[in-house]
């Protein structure tokens, strides 16, 4: 169980931290790649009348919604008792 958990933190981290660096790591990389990174983070992407359609997959969506409204993401024990229980830190 924790081996699973620790596995589920660093992946939490490498998505929070691909999410933060998503706009560097695009620049440098060859198209092939680049479309990977979309494919990574968007589903159902689309353009129309000159625009892009889009959604997020779930876990960039749950880093969307955090980065929007400052709530705490997700990350409780299986009790869900918010009571003391620390946010969990990629630092």
């Amino acid at each position: 169980h924790s081996t699973a958990s620790d596995k589920y933190l660093d992946f939490g981290c490498l998505v929070l931290d691909a999410a933060n660096r998503a706009a560097e790591i695009y620049e440098v990389r060859k198209p092939d790649e680049k479309r990977y990174l979309l494919n990574f983070a968007f589903s159902n992407l689309s353009l129309m009348d000159k625009k892009i359609k889009f959604s997020f997959n779930s876990i960039f969506q749950a880093v969307y919604d955090y980065s929007k409204t400052q709530d705490v993401l997700p990350s409780m024990d299986s009790d869900h008792d918010k009571r003391g229980q620390n946010p969990l830190s990629c630092h």
